[in-house]
């Protein structure tokens, strides 16, 4: 213990101030193969130097002041790499609720989510802020942000912080995140097989899902642009898991292929009724009460298998129809001619395969 007092502890109390230190604290905190303890307790000790040493000296204070602040390099780092260090680490996600923990690592939950977790689900909001004004964000950080947000949804203390910003995020991050961008119709005209695999490539607490569902046909039956109309149809896909478990909108999604889905089959932008080809997919296991809605569903899936010029149209009708294959029982009328239909349109798709130049590629 004497050994301990003179020779260790006089150093432990320097090594803050050694530059890369606290940058050093950062990375054992998202080292994944540290054990939890470790890395609860450079985070503890990390927290406790930002809190401490972070700011400038006061201008006020006498020049030579020997008080210490971390070095302006190390701050910069720990600015560049904190949002997506703490949406990138597993720690929060996975030891961040208590009710959710082994008895082992409650403590480390109990103490994350009342001295983290509303600082950071603040701080990432903040960040969707910033992209909302239009500020520079980059895609991988703001990727993580609202793969972070989809983590937390399930425990009910980040919605307590989020319920309140959601819809705002719905409306002014995540739907302009869907609509149909530059990038993508530069990737439909130069690579549409790459298309194909990158499309082909969270709503669950009470009264969002309305609010969503509000908000989307709001767009629909609205003067919108069709970027935007798309990314209605894009956000119904992400849904629809829900919509089909619900009674509330079951009943209704005959209607809503008859009048927004079907209609964009026959758009001037291929991008838009690849995605409406996507959708009827999605949408596959919805009751036709109406046998002949389902036999109009049908027809225009075969007419765009076997008419539309554009590959990634053909590619998602062809999808499509399996999975209509799949939602339908056999004794259904319809079954043998959607399965002939199939058979045809992935022969067509082989045989496009096969001619010279042309790229293979799975969905």
């Amino acid at each position: 213990m004497r050994y301990l007092l003179e020779h260790f502890v006089p150093y432990h109390f320097k090594m803050h101030k050694i530059i890369g230190f606290v940058p050093t604290l950062l990375n054992i905190v998202l080292e994944p193969s540290l054990d939890v303890s470790i890395r609860q307790a450079a985070a503890l000790y990390l927290k406790n130097n930002i809190s401490e040493w972070w700011s400038d000296p006061d201008p006020g204070e006498l020049v030579g002041s020997t008080k210490f602040s971390i070095d302006g390099q190390d701050r910069q780092a720990i600015r560049n790499s904190i949002v997506a260090a703490v949406v990138s680490s597993p720690l929060p996600l996975h030891y961040g609720s208590p009710s959710v923990v082994s008895k082992k690592h409650r403590p480390f939950a109990e103490w994350y989510l009342k001295s983290f977790s509303t600082a950071v689900l603040n701080v990432l909001l903040g960040v969707c802020e910033v992209y909302r004004q239009k500020s520079f964000v980059s895609k991988p950080v703001l990727s993580q942000t609202l793969e972070y947000f989809t983590a937390a949804l399930g425990h009910s203390f980040a919605w307590k912080t989020l319920r309140t910003h959601f819809l705002l995020l719905v409306r002014e991050v995540i739907f302009p995140l869907l609509s149909h961008s530059e990038e993508d119709a530069e990737l439909w005209q130069d690579d549409p097989i790459e298309y194909i695999r990158y499309e082909a490539t969270c709503v669950k607490r009470r009264g969002v899902l309305n609010n969503i569902m509000l908000f989307c046909m709001h767009i629909l039956t609205s003067e919108s642009t069709p970027a935007e109309k798309d990314a209605v149809l894009h956000m119904y896909g992400a849904v629809a898991e829900l919509l089909l478990k619900k009674e509330a909108y079951k009943s209704h999604l005959e209607p809503f292929l008859l009048n927004h889905v079907l209609p964009t089959l026959h758009v001037p932008e291929g991008y838009r009724r690849a995605r409406a080809c996507w959708l009827v997919g999605k949408l596959s296991d919805a009751n036709f009460n109406d046998q002949n809605m389902l036999a109009q569903v049908v027809e225009e899936v075969r007419k765009a298998i076997a008419d539309d010029p554009e590959l990634p149209v053909r590619a998602f009708a062809a999808l499509c129809l399996s999975e209509l294959i799949r939602s339908q029982d056999q004794g259904n009328p319809y079954y043998f001619y959607l399965e002939c239909w199939l058979w045809v349109s992935f022969r067509a798709f082989r045989d496009f395969c096969a001619q010279p130049g042309s790229q293979f590629f799975l969905v």
